[in-house]
């Protein structure tokens, strides 16, 4: 009986199905008598293993391939950032930088310059520039640069500067907002249950100048008593003709303050309560500044005054 060749053998299928499923297969298959089911039992399952070590091989390779590829990338970004390096190329060829090495790349990345200086001169320039013949394009450019700064940069401009800012803003603003701005600034409350607005504004029918009528509510008292109410009205009144006695093109001034009265059967209604008109040459009279004008004189200087009985109580 002729001995079998060892690749014939079990032992050898066996080994050839564990590490190489092809070949044992194979062998399984052209040598050895086992019954079919068994064949195509162990075919199937030495075949799936197969595939599944096949399967992770192949995601494996490929994820060392990445990794590879991204540490590549790494190192020639890096190499490309050391090139561009005087520092860099000196600390990798482990050359010590002298002192005059050091200078230059100084000089070639010169130190951040604080410009604070420049930037306050140029306001200045821009602020220097206006006069009463500015236009408001001329005043917004220098209010932007200066509202532009910081509250240590604004510190450091003087206060006439501010002062002629602020004189520039005024005079080159149109009589309706010289009008409205003064009634803000004055914290007055407008009368806009009126026919015609709050703010009427019309030319003299002689000298074509303004004739400026302002409709005002009166306001409440914390203590209620009339005296307080009217000074406040006088006080309002004060402010608003001080800030627009500067307009020359003005023929008049007029103020009127309506308020909330009881009538006798208990009903609530409003009335005109004070009048103040003030001509222009009248106006022009009155030193407002420095606190030197008592605003409860209003009522004598005035070219027109009235006032409800109400406070005659």
């Amino acid at each position: 009986m002729n001995e079998k060749k060892f690749y014939q053998k079990v032992w050898f299928m066996w080994i050839c199905l564990i590490f190489y499923a092809p070949v044992g297969i194979f062998l399984l298959w052209k040598y050895h008598g086992y019954n079919k089911k068994l064949k195509v039992i162990s075919s199937v399952v030495f075949g799936f293993i197969l595939l599944v070590a096949t399967v992770i091989t192949i995601f494996e390779n490929k994820a060392e391939t990445e990794l590879a590829l991204n540490e590549t990338e790494q190192n020639e970004t890096i190499s490309n950032e050391s090139s561009l390096n005087p520092l860099s190329q000196a600390k990798d060829a482990e050359i010590v930088v002298t002192k005059p090495i050091a200078e230059e790349v100084k000089e070639v990345i010169p130190a951040p310059v604080d410009d604070t200086n420049k930037i306050i001169e140029n306001v200045n320039t821009l602020i220097e520039g206006l006069n009463t013949d500015s236009s408001r394009t001329d005043y917004e450019m220098a209010q932007s640069a200066y509202d532009s700064l910081s509250s240590s940069q604004k510190r450091k401009i003087s206060k006439e500067y501010t002062n002629i800012l602020a004189e520039i803003n005024y005079s080159t603003m149109s009589i309706e907002e010289a009008v409205d701005y003064a009634i803000e600034k004055t914290n007055a409350i407008k009368d806009d249950n009126t026919l015609k607005g709050s703010v009427r504004i019309n030319d003299h029918y002689e000298t074509g100048d303004k004739v400026i009528l302002i409709y005002l509510k009166g306001k409440e008292s914390l203590t209620g008593n009339s005296n307080s109410i009217k000074k406040s009205m006088l006080l309002d009144a004060n402010n608003i003709l001080h800030f627009l006695q500067r307009y020359n093109n003005i023929s008049e001034i007029c103020i009127f303050w309506s308020f909330s009265l009881v009538d006798v059967y208990g009903n609530t209604y409003d009335d005109n309560v004070m009048k103040v008109l003030f001509e222009k040459p009248t106006l022009d009279k009155i030193n407002f500044e420095n606190l030197n004008f008592d605003f409860n004189n209003i009522p004598k200087v005035a070219d027109s005054y009235y006032e409800h009985p109400l406070f005659s109580k």
